[in-house]
């Protein structure tokens, strides 16, 4: 399945079932990792292994600050 997929049909369940606010937080954090995929050809879900998750960490961490990057990362771990 591609990675656009999964992150709709997520976000379609997440507004359904919580508030505005955290369908807004998951939009955010996940369109970022979309954006991220993308530019690195990484289109299936199947693709995503640990090391691009790591590889996707590293590049946080020249833009974003810790508290960023585990927001980021809390979406992962207890979504993917």
């Amino acid at each position: 399945m591609k990675i656009t997929e999964t992150i709709n049909d997520f976000l379609l369940e997440i507004k359904l079932r919580y508030a505005n606010g955290t369908y807004r937080f998951y939009k955010s954090h996940l369109g970022h990792f979309e954006s991220y995929a993308s530019k690195h050809h990484i289109v299936d879900i199947d693709d995503v292994d640990p090391g691009v998750i790591v590889d996707y960490i590293s590049h946080m961490k020249e833009t974003c600050e810790n508290v960023t990057i585990n927001k980021k990362h809390w979406v992962f771990k207890k979504n993917v």
